[in-house]
């Protein structure tokens, strides 16, 4: 179970400790704007990568279900 957050866990640790010495090293503003222009050039493609694997997934669910061997499992909640 511990292993399965650590990969949730430890990028957020990196980026605390990335922004903490960002701003220790320049100006609250200079921070800032370099965290700006992070968003800026990270994020776009990031959505664009989404958008475009939800549409894949969307359009082809049952081929890929049919390729992955994928079972239906009926579950209870007692």
């Amino acid at each position: 179970m511990a292993g399965s957050s650590v990969g949730t866990v430890l990028p957020l640790i990196a980026g605390a400790i990335g922004v903490s010495s960002l701003f220790h090293r320049s100006s609250p503003v200079d921070a800032l704007i370099d965290l700006l222009w992070i968003v800026m050039v990270l994020y776009p493609p990031y959505v664009l990568f989404v958008v475009c694997h939800q549409e894949f997934v969307r359009r082809r669910r049952a081929a890929l279900s049919e390729k992955l061997l994928l079972k239906r499992m009926e579950t209870k909640v007692w």
